[in-house]
């Protein structure tokens, strides 16, 4: 006896429009494990060990959805974005702070940029002028390990940007630019003291 509930059904409410990933390769991976245990199947099996099987079946399948949205699937998860598994499974990065995700990289390009590089940064750097007026070592070690934090995250969304390649290339262009005038300030700075 066949489980039926064990096969996704694609999802009324957030359409997709080209069938989620997960999907798709749950459903490849259930025709596989059928096939093997069509075999082994006995028409004489008990109840009992329907049930247990199809608990075995409902774990194997939530397992298998959880490691797939995670990346952890070995065939498919490793070739998906994280923004095209987000788009399977909305709720999947859902505990992961917007900080964390910008620093993986997971934030798209134009957000990590515009949004966090650029706009949140604004107000971040007018802090950074305050703390300078009490304590230029402090304003300095927060100044750097910010801007550290901006690079990072930016390069690594850059790194999976799948749109157009110039933009990626300008982003990382952008981030070299503005280390290199970092590292002019810090040596113009440190020859005036």
């Amino acid at each position: 006896m066949k489980d039926k509930s064990l096969v996704p059904t694609p999802d009324k409410e957030n359409p997709v429009s080209e069938r989620s990933g997960w999907e798709e390769s749950f459903r490849n991976k259930w025709k596989d494990r059928e096939a093997n245990h069509e075999g082994s199947s006995d028409e004489t099996s008990s109840q009992s060990s329907d049930s247990n099987q199809r608990d075995r079946d409902r774990e194997w399948a939530h397992e298998f959805k959880n490691r797939w949205t995670q990346g952890q699937d070995d065939n498919t998860a490793d070739n998906v974005s994280p923004q095209r598994r987000n788009a399977a499974n909305p709720t999947a990065d859902s505990n992961t702070s917007l900080i964390r995700r910008f620093w993986n990289g997971d934030v798209p390009l134009w957000k990590s940029y515009w949004l966090i590089g650029v706009l949140a940064s604004i107000p971040i750097w007018f802090l950074i002028n305050l703390i300078y007026v009490f304590s230029f070592g402090l304003a300095f070690a927060i100044s750097i390990g910010f801007q550290v934090f901006l690079y990072v995250g930016i390069w690594r969304s850059s790194d999976k940007y799948e749109g157009s390649k110039i933009w990626s290339i300008l982003a990382k262009v952008a981030i070299i630019f503005g280390l290199i005038l970092s590292l002019l300030y810090l040596f113009a700075f440190s020859t005036l003291t």
